[in-house]
């Protein structure tokens, strides 16, 4: 008899699957926190969006959707081949 995965295990490869983009959703999800409760600049956009409408979780889509195109900026000017070298870091014991 052929043996099927159980619906537990169904899920959880489906959830495997999903996992990847998970702590980068999960970073956005606290920078955009921190923002709405320390930036006046956000606070003013959620003040404006709320009148405009929207629920707090949909602003908070969009504002990690804003925040996600300001991180990949930031990645893409941030050039590797700078004539900087990079910092030093001490070696720790223990690691080659």
């Amino acid at each position: 008899m052929i043996c099927h995965p159980t619906r537990h295990e169904l899920v959880s490869t489906c959830a495997q699957r999903r996992r990847p983009g998970v702590p980068p959703n999960n970073a956005l999800y606290t920078v955009a926190l921190s923002r709405i409760r320390c930036d006046p600049r956000t606070r003013r956009y959620l003040d404006r969006r709320t009148a405009e409408g929207l629920s707090k979780p949909e602003i908070i889509r969009c504002l990690k959707r804003y925040l996600a195109r300001e991180v990949y900026q930031v990645l893409v000017t941030a050039s590797p081949s700078s004539s900087s070298p990079p910092p030093h870091r001490p070696e720790r014991a223990g690691q080659p």
